[in-house]
């Protein structure tokens, strides 16, 4: 009898370590109570060993994928989806809300973000209590690498970055205001600010300071940035300051829409629009400017579409439809005066229909003699397409009149004039300008980075297609 007790409490004590087994292992599965490792993910889909570049094991098919979640894959590509690892395309698909350029999902932990709703005056700027104002993302002294700002932000002071580095990300639609007539944001000291997909709105009012100051030694970005509707100038570069505007806008501002009076200027890709001041595009005191597949169009300034003192290089551009006679511009395309023609660069630009109170309409090369090339000029009016000492070669010059050396005269076709259409100043099929740039001219793409690859390059900015 007693050696039944005995068997009844080992079998009790067996019942029982299976039970708290069952309870605390996370791999315990009653199909294999022998096996530690039973629920285990499996190594295996079937009978095949799943290895790069599909490691994962989608248990659900039996099938080896590259990924069944995000946590599988590298942060290069963090988005699983559809078992691939892909690269976000949204700020929606990041933990973080921040969607970066390369395509890479941003840690939280390195992101400050300013919000118009939900946000509070705090040092904080995390995700779950962002700041009220961008003065507020760069005050602590640990920044973080990046700043992501959504909805309006207005601020009744100017937003002073010093000696920061940062990238400012603006989800869609986000606008950074300043509510008086001055200066909405000024970068200066060391800073290295890039600011990518932000709407910089200005105070209409005329007087007050720049829209955007640029100075010192700083060296900014802009992508994708739109600045407009200033009392004063869009943007102001001064001293030693760099400035590179990709795929970006200035426009409707009173006074200039980039006026430099030092450092280096760099447009591509961009369009600087229905400005007034001196011109589009200022620049003075050897400021060296780089336009490249950018128009400058609509500006009504007393220089018409650009002015430059200093080196330059223009290509790939349309500069048209700038100047007033009612405004009295003294020029309506460009004023250029590199100073040294060894630093001036002109080509495979589009010159046309700029208005002028004097006899420059189109290109006014000032002082100095020097090559524009592989161009078109042309406008309504008879005269002023080119003045003074510009050496113009195999470029269209005018709607009539008599061809001399390499260029052409003749009807460009231009097929809209229409501003901000896709098709702007760009040539039809029957354009004089076609097929009669220089042999030997090596620019590769126009305008719209088409390649100029179909016989002989076409004249002006554009490569019909």
């Amino acid at each position: 009898m007693q050696g039944k007790h005995w068997l009844v409490l080992i079998f009790i004590l067996l019942v029982s370590a299976a039970g708290c087994r069952e309870l605390n292992d996370p791999y315990y599965c009653d199909a294999h109570p022998e096996d530690p490792d039973c629920a285990r993910e499996p190594d295996k889909c079937g009978d095949t060993m799943c290895a790069a570049p599909n490691p994962v094991c989608d248990t659900a098919t039996t099938t080896c994928v590259e990924c069944v979640k995000s946590s599988d894959c590298p942060s290069t590509r963090g988005i699983c989806s559809e078992n691939t690892c892909v690269q976000c395309q949204a700020n929606g698909d990041c933990d973080s809300k921040l969607c970066l350029s390369d395509g890479i999902c941003a840690d939280p932990n390195d992101v400050t973000y300013v919000a118009e709703v939900g946000s509070s005056s705090n040092a904080i700027c995390a995700l779950e209590m962002p700041c009220q104002t961008l003065t507020q993302a760069f005050q602590p002294t640990a920044l973080r690498k990046y700043v992501k700002v959504t909805g309006i932000i207005t601020d009744g002071a100017t937003v002073d970055i010093v000696s920061k580095k940062a990238i400012i990300y603006g989800e869609p639609g986000a606008q950074l205001r300043r509510s008086p007539a001055e200066t909405v944001l000024r970068i200066r000291g060391t800073s290295e600010v890039t600011i990518v997909d932000l709407d910089v709105q200005g105070n209409a009012a005329v007087g007050g300071k720049h829209c955007v100051e640029i100075t010192d030694d700083a060296v900014v970005t802009m992508m994708g940035v739109n600045v407009h509707n200033h009392g004063q100038s869009g943007i102001a570069l001064a001293m030693r300051a760099k400035l590179v505007m990709l795929d970006s806008q200035v426009h409707d501002n009173t006074m200039e829409g980039v006026i430099a009076t030092g450092g280096t200027l760099e447009l591509r890709r961009s369009l600087i629009y229905k400005n007034q001041g001196v011109a589009g595009v200022s620049a003075m005191n050897s400021v060296k400017v780089t336009i490249d597949s950018s128009m400058i169009a609509a500006n009504t300034g007393s220089s018409g579409g650009v002015s430059i003192t200093g080196p330059f290089s223009i290509k790939n551009s349309i500069i048209s439809a700038n100047g007033s006679l009612t405004m009295t511009s003294s020029a309506g395309g460009l004023t250029l005066n590199p100073v040294n023609a060894a630093n001036a660069e002109f080509e495979f630009n589009t010159v046309s229909d700029n208005l002028s109170a004097s006899s420059t309409t189109g290109i006014n090369c000032s002082n100095v003699s020097f090559d524009v090339s592989n161009s078109i000029f042309t406008s309504v009016l008879a005269t002023g397409n080119v003045v003074n000492n510009c050496n113009v070669k195999y470029s269209l010059t005018g709607l009539s009149g008599t061809a001399t050396g390499t260029n052409k005269v003749g009807d460009p076709m231009f097929i809209t004039k229409e501003l901000l259409s896709p098709m702007f100043y760009r040539i039809g099929s029957m354009s004089t300008a076609r097929d009669s740039a220089d042999p030997a001219a090596t620019l590769d793409v126009d305008i719209d980075n088409q390649l100029r690859s179909d016989a002989q390059r076409d004249m002006g900015a554009d490569e019909f297609r």
